[in-house]
């Protein structure tokens, strides 16, 4: 009542707020019927200050592979700096196609990655396949799961033997192992 609401206005609001055990952020103060945007607008700054900055669970699907650094720790109360990494790290992939691949971030840790967990979506925006027969050496190269002397192999095989038909082709040239290969292969394209 001390913010200017009325009596039953602030019983709805603890209510509707116990029911989160504390842990509120401005999503939540949205979806009470009885605050109106002006008045969320000036707690805001003080929402802000109070909030629990612990890893919550978010209830929405979180479309990595086209979500900004902002908008990843803004769902997810990581700090900014793995945010980055994950998106540059997406980047350089092309795509992430599994949650398994956040793990590989630089400073990731698997607790971190826990409370989202099924709530990733890889489908929406498709990852960006490398095209074997047409890439340069650098771009290949450029790949995490490739290091520049497996990808020298592979586009020496190429302009001197014949165009890569498919994942066989690769797995004779035994330059990494089929675990790495597989991880690999959803990146791989064929196509002349």
């Amino acid at each position: 009542q001390r913010l200017g609401l009325t009596e039953n206005q602030s019983q709805s609001v603890e209510n509707y707020l116990s029911k989160f055990q504390g842990k509120v952020g401005l999503q939540e103060l949205d979806n009470i019927y009885v605050l109106d945007k002006s008045f969320i607008d000036r707690i805001t700054p003080f929402v802000i200050e109070k909030m629990d900055t612990s890893i919550q669970s978010y209830d929405g699907i979180i479309k990595l592979n086209s979500i900004d650094a902002e908008k990843l720790q803004k769902v997810t109360k990581w700090n900014i700096k793995l945010c980055e990494r994950t998106i540059a790290y997406r980047n350089k992939l092309g795509g992430f196609y599994s949650t398994e691949q956040l793990a590989e971030v630089y400073g990731m840790e698997l607790s971190l990655l826990d409370p989202f967990w099924g709530q990733w979506d890889f489908e929406s925006t498709p990852i960006r396949p490398i095209l074997l027969n047409r890439c340069t050496l650098d771009e290949l190269a450029a790949h995490p799961y490739i290091n520049f002397k497996q990808a020298r192999t592979i586009i020496d095989f190429r302009d001197s033997v014949r165009p890569l038909k498919n994942l066989t082709d690769l797995d004779n040239m035994n330059l990494m192992s089929e675990e790495n290969l597989a991880k690999l292969a959803p990146y791989l394209d064929f196509r002349l």
